[in-house]
């Protein structure tokens, strides 16, 4: 038999009974990680991850297991274990011996998923909530009106070359008028009916000094919301690695699973500069007692 006879006898054989692949038997850690370990690498405890896990199951689990797919609970392991380490996605792969591309489809799909689902993890408070919030506030401050702050924290991306001059940072200061109640602000916002912000000015009365006093210590709550969540998230505070046109996914995604840590009771993530946080904080407050979600 002539050697090309054989190369097209191989081929139509294998178009029969195709070979079958040996695919390298992934390396998941969810199982042999102790509860601290599991806590420091995928952000949340077992409990809180598993219920996750149970949310987005239905949309992302894997339809077939043709090509060894990764399971509902690696993809969520995936995206969290990237968004709290913010190591490149080859590094990531490695770990989970799977390809930069498969861990390019996780970040899309799971990002994907919290913002068609992010109203169910961030939204305004409902009439109830807002009057126990205004409520705890007024007993704490003495301010009647008060539902939230009102802040914004800067998120690195990367940015086009050909497009740099569109991500200067600039300010825009946000106005509703749907929602009662007020919010605290810092001096920065401009002046709106529905914000309350510190008084302004060099010789102010002891009430009036108190009042500013207070509530610049309300703004505080929502400054170490956005340090916890960026706590939480490394890849928030040393920059993502991703352009426009994924990062905001990503973001909205984060600040989804903040709320979702909230919701579950889940504890602090601890990092290396946390003594360091509490020894410079000079409020007397406790710096990492959870708060009130962020919500938008």
């Amino acid at each position: 038999m002539y050697l090309i006879e054989r190369e097209i006898l191989e081929e139509v054989l294998d178009l029969i009974d195709p070979p079958h692949c040996n695919y390298p038997e992934r390396r998941c850690p969810l199982d042999t990680l102790s509860d601290i370990e599991f806590l420091r690498r995928f952000r949340f405890t077992r409990r809180g991850f598993y219920k996750l896990v149970r949310m987005i199951d239905q949309d992302l689990a894997p339809v077939t297991q043709r090509s060894h797919p990764l399971t509902t609970p690696q993809q969520l392991a995936v995206f969290t274990s990237a968004l709290g380490s913010n190591e490149h996605q080859s590094v990531v792969a490695d770990s989970f011996c799977c390809s930069q591309a498969t861990v390019s489809r996780v970040m899309r799909n799971v990002s994907d998923w919290f913002v068609a689902n992010a109203r169910r993890f961030i939204a305004w408070p409902k009439e109830q909530e807002r009057m126990e919030i205004g409520e705890r506030i007024f007993e704490t401050t003495g301010i009647r009106d008060v539902i939230g702050a009102i802040d914004g924290c800067r998120v690195r991306i990367r940015v086009p070359s050909a497009e740099q001059m569109n991500y200067l940072d600039q300010y825009r200061c946000m106005s509703s008028g749907k929602i009662p109640g007020r919010l605290v602000a810092d001096e920065e916002y401009g002046d709106e009916e529905f914000l309350l912000k510190p008084v302004g000015g060099d010789y102010l009365t002891e009430s009036v000094s108190n009042s500013n006093e207070t509530i610049r210590r309300l703004h505080e709550g929502v400054q170490k919301a956005f340090g916890r969540m960026k706590r939480q998230f490394g890849a928030l505070q040393s920059g993502l690695r991703y352009g426009p046109e994924r990062a905001p996914s990503v973001i909205l995604a984060a600040t989804c699973l903040y709320n979702a840590a909230i919701m579950f009771d889940e504890p602090d993530i601890e990092t290396e500069s946390d003594s360091e946080s509490e020894t410079d904080s000079s409020s007397g407050s406790e710096v990492f007692v959870k708060e009130e979600p962020l919500f938008m």
